[in-house]
C-alpha cells in the first residue's frame, strides 16, 4: 500500500474509534443524575414537562402572553388613529365638538382593557403553574 492510502485508513480507523468512544467520554464528563432519571416515574415526568420545552403548557402561556402584548400595541395604535382622525374631521367641518366615531373609540378602549386583563391573568397563570408543579412534585 502507498503511504497516502495508509494515512487515509488510519484516519478512518481513528475517526471510528473516536465516534465509538464519544458517548463514553461525554458520559464521563456529565454522569447521569440518578434522582432526575432513575427515580422519577412517568407521571412525575409529565408534570415536570408542563413547564419545559416546546408544546408545553408554559410555552403556550408564554406565546399567548406575547400575542396579547402585540394586540395591546396594535389596539392602542388603532384607538389613537380613530380619535385623531375623528378630531381632525370634526375640526375640518367646523364642528369640533361633534364626534362621529366615539362608539368605535369606546369599543377599542374596552378591548384594550380586556387585553390588559388577559395579560394579567396569563401572568398569574404562569406563576400558579410553577407553584402547582412544585407542590405536586413535593407531595
Amino acid at each position: 500500500m502507498k503511504h497516502s492510502q495508509q494515512l487515509v485508513i488510519c484516519s478512518a480507523i481513528s475517526l471510528a474509534v473516536g465516534f465509538a468512544l464519544a458517548p463514553t467520554i461525554s458520559q464521563a464528563k456529565h454522569p447521569p443524575n440518578p434522582d432526575a432519571q432513575g427515580n422519577l416515574k412517568r407521571e412525575e415526568m409529565m408534570v415536570m414537562n408542563l413547564n419545559h420545552g416546546p408544546n408545553s403548557a408554559r410555552f403556550y402561556i408564554a406565546e399567548s402572553l406575547h400575542a396579547t402584548r402585540i394586540m395591546e400595541r396594535d389596539l392602542d395604535k388603532a384607538q389613537q388613529q380613530v380619535e385623531q382622525v375623528d378630531a381632525a374631521y370634526a375640526k375640518a367641518k367646523n364642528r369640533p365638538d361633534d364626534r362621529s366615531m366615539q362608539q368605535t373609540a369606546g369599543h377599542l378602549r374596552n378591548a384594550l382593557q380586556e387585553v390588559r386583563q388577559l395579560q394579567s391573568d396569563l401572568l398569574d397563570c404562569a406563576d400558579q403553574l410553577s407553584n402547582d408543579i412544585k407542590e405536586t412534585l413535593i407531595r
